[in-house]
């Protein structure tokens, strides 16, 4: 199989070259961050970029890399919810995440989430 074709039943949803985007600006653990979020047409979530420390750093490195990962999970339409639960939380009781995200990736999801949570009562809305 070419590794370019996806497999039966995946679709990757390319973002358009012209794209709205917003930065936002949060902390975690007295560190401060910027991610830079693209968005689809239609408003949906379509990558992320989260920069933080001097560029070219170990941390930032891992921060770009962690942002494809994630940018690719939005375009193949995986939702910020899921993944924020899968992130490691100050503390947790079987499947309920208690507390508080405890990186930078899952309080950027956690943020994520309650913007696609709004994005999804707009629609059902119209």
């Amino acid at each position: 199989m070419d590794p370019e074709t996806p497999l039966p039943g995946q679709f990757r949803r390319k973002l358009p070259a012209r794209r709205a985007s917003q930065n936002l600006n949060f902390s975690v653990m007295n560190n401060d961050y910027v991610a830079s979020i693209g968005y689809y047409p239609d408003g949906r979530i379509g990558d992320v970029f989260v920069r933080s420390g001097k560029a070219g750093s170990h941390s930032s490195i891992l921060l770009l890399e962690a942002s494809i990962a994630l940018s690719v999970a939005f375009q193949f339409g995986a939702r910020a919810e899921d993944m924020r639960r899968a992130m490691p939380h100050v503390s947790r009781v079987g499947d309920k995440a208690l507390g508080e995200p405890e990186g930078p990736i899952g309080t950027l999801l956690t943020i994520l989430a309650k913007e696609e949570e709004r994005y999804v009562k707009e629609r059902l809305d119209d």
